[in-house]
């Protein structure tokens, strides 16, 4: 039977690395090993060479695969796992990544293939996942770097049925395809910027507080409220009492007017929030923008970048954006206001907006307009505002980024991580 967990994307946040921990540690026992995950107990790095460079042929291996191949399982990524098997977790030593880098660099050449080392704690004890990047057309062949035992440098492994082996002449074939099908592939890579510094997590209340909901409906209902009592004046002057708004400066009756205030302030607690994250993107709490690289001598026509964000981070293009997500509702044209006769007749201003935002699964999905990457150039996109929820401050969140385009047959992938400011910010809105 197939692990419990979702394999429709690439696992990546330390949760999701998390969950697939506790699947191969549910499994039942002899649950097998596949050519996207392999498990391992007992491996000692720090003392023992051989666990050091089976845990690199494993991932040599693992970057000898065919994108095609690969690419249902966790969208092409694969993983090592050290320290867990079906029913059992025993933990390894919480080795430092430099160190594991120092280990393995021996044998895996820089980039071939791609890989990191993330720690993850489960049942108390510490377990090492090695995630290795999915293979792309026009990947060269991974080989080893340095002979071991009677493996000599420059051998090739390929995963088969679960297991890491020597290829047979038809894989050879095929890795020897995937590397020359490279000339018709997007060779791009993605890097962040940070305009403003560190990228400041939002404390954001659950509701708006219950004296600013009540000031704005008694601002909204000042027209229409009944006239103060005359007060007796002691000199005998004729009290005086400001003329209050006529209906004809007005559309709306009173009563449809009063509808439209209540019908604000129950919605509230989106507008209030919409408002604190309009402040946040004028106060430039969270800016990030991305750079396409183009390192190679080729032009990239149309090139999409599509980046995809945790889960609970929101994002933003303008201050405008939060009202338009939270799907929050206008503050009504007081009564009796010149723009609430005006503002039925004069036509809304239609903004076409070059870049998007959606929410897929609770993850938010930006879609920048495609772009022309001419050679050797780096083409620097739009700005956009992250809203990060408190919780993640001082913590690191990773994005993942696509690019493609139409004068190549595959994509450019890869994942970005940011470091989030150590203390949320709190933020004020004007009204």
């Amino acid at each position: 039977m197939a692990l419990s967990i979702d394999i429709s994307r690439a696992l990546r946040t330390r949760s999701e690395l998390h969950g697939l921990v506790e699947a191969i540690r549910d499994a039942p026992a002899g649950e097998p090993e596949t050519d996207w995950v392999e498990w391992k107990t007992g491996f000692d790095l720090d003392k023992d060479v051989a666990h050091r460079f089976e845990t690199a042929r494993h991932i040599l291996g693992f970057g000898n695969r065919h994108p095609t191949a690969a690419t249902p399982y966790c969208r092409g990524t694969a993983y090592l796992v050290l320290g867990v098997e079906p029913s059992n977790v025993v933990g390894v030593a919480a080795w430092d990544p430099a160190d594991l880098d120092n280990w393995l660099s021996g044998y895996i050449a820089a980039g071939r293939p791609r890989w990191r080392s993330d720690a993850v704690e489960v049942d108390g004890l510490n377990v090492i996942v090695f995630t290795v990047e999915a293979p792309q057309w026009g990947d060269h062949i991974c080989t080893l770097q340095r002979g071991f035992d009677r493996h000599p440098a420059g051998r090739i492994f390929v995963r088969r049925n679960g297991k890491t082996i020597e290829p047979g002449p038809a894989e050879v074939a095929q890795l020897e395809e995937r590397t020359a099908r490279g000339a018709d592939d997007i060779e791009v890579s993605v890097a962040a910027e940070f305009p403003n510094g560190a990228l400041t997590a939002l404390v954001l209340p659950e509701q708006a507080p219950a004296d600013w909901v009540e000031a704005q409906k008694r601002d909204l209902l000042a027209p229409i409220a009944p006239p103060a009592p005359r007060r007796n004046n002691p000199f005998g002057i004729a009290s005086f009492d400001p003329p209050r708004p006529s209906r004809s400066f007005d559309r709306r009756s009173k009563d449809e007017y009063r509808a439209e205030v209540e019908a604000y302030t129950a919605g509230a607690d989106q507008v209030f929030l919409a408002r604190l994250l309009a402040a946040a993107v004028r106060g430039h709490l969270a800016v990030l923008r991305f750079a396409i690289l183009n390192p190679t001598p080729r032009n990239f026509p149309d090139a999409e970048l599509e980046v995809r964000f945790p889960e609970g981070v929101r994002i933003f293009l303008d201050e405008d954006d939060p009202a338009d997500q939270l799907d929050a509702a206008s503050r009504p044209a007081k009564y009796g206001n010149m723009a609430a006769l005006l503002a039925p007749v004069i036509p809304g201003v239609s903004i076409h907006r070059k870049h998007s935002v959606s929410y897929e699964n609770g993850r938010a999905v930006v879609r920048f307009i495609p772009v022309d990457v001419r050679p050797g150039r780096r083409h620097t996109v739009t700005e956009i505002h992250l809203g990060i929820p408190a919780e993640l401050a001082g913590t690191h969140i990773a994005a993942e980024w696509r690019v493609t385009s139409t004068g190549a047959t595959d994509a450019s992938e890869g994942t970005l991580r940011f470091a989030v400011a150590e203390f949320p910010a709190v933020p004020r809105s004007s009204v």
